[in-house]
């Protein structure tokens, strides 16, 4: 399937940051995306971790806008591959637990509480998997921070067959 080619820009004043998305087919899509770029950040680490073939990534990967992706209610919309909830509620729960700085007993404690559809399978994250996914997304985080405004954090996403 190939790679999709993904470049984060840091506003000049460290606030309007942008994304450029280039498939292997060559088209791309550009998009202001401000305050979301940690979120964003910790999607690419998670659908990458857990190969979430249909996650936000996998579907722009696929042909789907990131307009379309980012229309409201999307998320809530059963009318999506289940891998867009699975996505969602495993980045949300990783960001509160590695804000607060909190562990894998809270991380396990707030997915439970998550609402998510009764039909969609979330995998099974044990404390190895939780582990490493907080030291990738950290490490994202830091590398994000560590760059210069005007300057771009290069990611490549890519599906294993």
């Amino acid at each position: 399937m190939g790679k999709l080619s993904i470049q984060y820009k840091k506003g000049k004043d460290n606030h309007r940051h942008s994304v450029r998305l280039e498939r292997p087919d060559g088209s791309s899509e550009w998009a202001c995306v401000k305050g979301l770029v940690y979120h964003d950040l910790a999607h690419y680490v998670v659908e990458s971790y857990f190969q979430l073939k249909r996650g936000f990534y996998g579907e722009i990967l696929q042909g789907t806008s990131m307009d379309t992706l980012a229309a409201s209610g999307v998320v809530q919309s059963h009318s999506w591959h289940s891998d867009i909830f699975v996505a969602e509620t495993l980045v949300g729960t990783f960001q509160i637990v590695l804000q607060l700085e909190e562990g894998f007993a809270e991380f396990t404690d707030r997915l439970l509480q998550r609402e998510y559809f009764p039909e969609v399978k979330m995998p099974s994250v044990e404390e190895k998997d939780f582990i490493e996914v907080s030291l990738q997304v950290n490490h994202i985080w830091k590398e994000w921070d560590q760059i210069a405004p005007g300057e771009s954090l290069w990611l490549g996403f890519s599906l294993s067959v």
